[in-house]
């Protein structure tokens, strides 16, 4: 039997993780459908949120097909909310095809009909998608996901905006882009991950056009709100790894040594190849500085 105070005091991540497929599968051999489902979905989250996302991609395929069979013992906004997580994460990971991503994307899109919801957040993953493997859609995707309301499956509204800023940046307006940022930071809107994600695209951004004055900016915003969020921000401080490479080499270092450890334990791909990128570019940097 799932005992939710005795997880709460477990390790966040795997320990947690080990816990509740345990109580899954003693749900499972007594056909309790209705903890089954629940304890999927706890799986689900704790593998989205305090690891690096590969359980959930496993676990998620028997969460839909339970749920398929038994709907009467699950709510469907739940079981949405976490394949939302789902579609979100699936980019990460190469062994995961285009193909494989597209029916996922499909099935989630007839799903948001069937249940009445808008398609505002399938808009959104899509963008989040479509931008490395088909740049010239993302701005057409932008004006659909505009267009449609939102409703309780959509992300907070922090998420929403930041997402326009990420996608103006390197697909429409910077001044676009920038008037939007000083618009969350006038009204203060933030969400779980925002603005942490939104500064560390800045300052990506900036470091590209080698305006270090701009990413510093940025950087240093960022920096004190990723400590001891683990792997969560690997992407975000990989790009301040690269800014520092040029400005601050000594504090590149320091950022390397502190996310290491999450590099060599992540499966999350995505995760690793940011960090290995900024790793090479540091020790080139490291290098040229010995000669």
């Amino acid at each position: 039997m799932f005992d939710p105070q005795y997880c709460s005091q477990l390790s966040e991540g795997r320990e947690r993780m080990r816990y509740i497929k345990k109580c899954i599968d003693e749900a499972d051999r007594e056909k309790n459908y209705k903890e089954a489902l629940t304890l999927r979905y706890y799986h689900i989250k704790e593998s989205t949120f305090n690891d690096d996302n590969l359980d959930s991609l496993i676990v998620f395929p028997e969460y839909m097909a339970l749920f398929d069979k038994h709907p009467d013992q699950h709510d469907h906004y739940t079981f949405m909310y976490a394949f939302k997580w789902i579609i979100e994460s699936i980019m990460n990971f190469p062994q995961v095809t285009i193909e494989m991503a597209e029916s996922y994307f499909e099935e989630f899109k007839k799903r948001c009909e069937m249940y009445g919801y808008t398609l505002k957040i399938y808009y959104m993953k899509q963008i989040n998608f479509y931008e490395k493997i088909d740049p010239a859609k993302t701005m057409e995707l932008l004006n659909l996901f505009r267009m449609e309301a939102r409703d309780r499956l959509s992300d907070e509204i922090g998420d929403d905006m930041s997402l326009e800023i990420c996608t103006e940046l390197d697909y429409g307006s910077e001044k676009k882009a920038l008037a939007l940022m000083d618009k969350m930071r006038r009204e203060g809107i933030t969400s779980g991950e925002v603005p942490q994600i939104t500064y560390g695209k800045l300052t990506e951004y900036f470091t590209k056009k080698g305006n270090f004055k701009e990413a510093e900016y940025y950087a240093d915003l960022l920096s004190p709100m990723t400590r001891g969020t683990g792997t969560y921000y690997m992407m975000e401080m990989s790009n301040v790894m690269i800014l520092k490479t040029f400005t601050d080499i000594s504090e590149a270092v320091s950022i390397f040594r502190r996310y290491l450890p999450h590099f060599i334990a992540s499966k999350n791909v995505k995760f690793r190849f940011y960090f290995a990128n900024a790793a090479y570019r540091l020790f080139n940097a490291l290098k040229d500085k010995s000669e």
